[in-house]
């Protein structure tokens, strides 16, 4: 227990630091051609019914607040203070309407069954996986659904810049792997995975070339081909859009 409470406080800190300093830049040029997996991972929460959402790890703005039907009710939560204060600031700024909570996602305060959706961006990797899992499928509704962005930990190169850039992720983060994919079906029946960003990875040194655009989109194709001609590829993407429903009860 005492590591886990310490788990959490680097967490909360690096967080605290990370949101208040706004220190992304280093990081930022990949999120140059992950657009297409965030259109996607919004098109999967906007398809989906219900009336109780919660985003897990919101950060300094509860992400899908503005993209949400006004007579949904929004709840998000995050470990660091200072993405729960700016998070309710820029909502109330903004004429949003949502409740928003300092909370571990391990471990929350809601009742069963509270939610017909939940979503994330780039949350799961920071949890102990099946304790967030097992949070998730308690919270959820039966015919619920969550859906999260998350990275992938098997492209070499990409570990090598995450091993370069220790300053920019905490010790505790781990990208997910292949193992995770299926321990996490002991908490759901389907689990549906779509990959992005591989070939078109090579497209982030030319991010400030006229050429970007069209090379980015060319090379987003060659990736959606890959991925469905060869499965087993999808595994050395840096990105995933994962849709997990049909929770499954005590006993299963």
């Amino acid at each position: 227990m005492q590591d886990e409470n310490q788990r959490y406080e680097r967490e909360r800190t690096f967080h605290n630091w990370v949101y208040s300093e706004k220190a992304r830049a280093s990081v930022g040029k990949f999120y140059s051609i992950a657009d297409i997996c965030e259109r996607y991972y919004r098109e999967c929460i906007l398809a989906r019914s219900g009336h109780d959402v919660l985003e897990i790890g919101c950060g300094r703005w509860g992400t899908m607040a503005p993209f949400l039907d006004r007579d949904r009710c929004f709840t998000a939560i995050d470990i660091s203070d200072v993405a729960v204060q700016e998070s309710a600031e820029v909502a109330r700024a903004n004429g949003l309407v949502g409740t928003y909570l300092r909370m571990n996602a391990e471990a929350t305060t809601f009742p069963d069954n509270s939610f017909d959706l939940i979503c994330g961006s780039s949350i799961l990797h920071h949890l102990n996986l099946d304790k967030a899992c097992a949070e998730i499928r308690r919270i959820l509704r039966p015919d619920g659904c969550a859906v999260f962005i998350e990275p992938l930990g098997h492209n070499p190169l990409i570990n090598v810049f995450r091993k370069l850039t220790p300053q920019i992720r905490t010790v505790d983060e781990h990208p997910l792997l292949m193992k995770d994919m299926r321990d996490m079906r002991t908490h759901f029946g389907q689990i549906d995975v779509h990959y992005f960003c591989l070939l078109s990875l090579a497209a982030v040194p030319f991010r400030n070339w006229r050429v970007f655009p069209a090379m980015k989109n060319t090379l987003e194709r060659f990736d959606s081909s890959l991925f469905r001609m060869l499965p087993g590829s999808g595994r050395y993407a840096w990105m995933m859009v994962m849709t997990m429903s049909r929770p499954k009860g005590q006993g299963q």
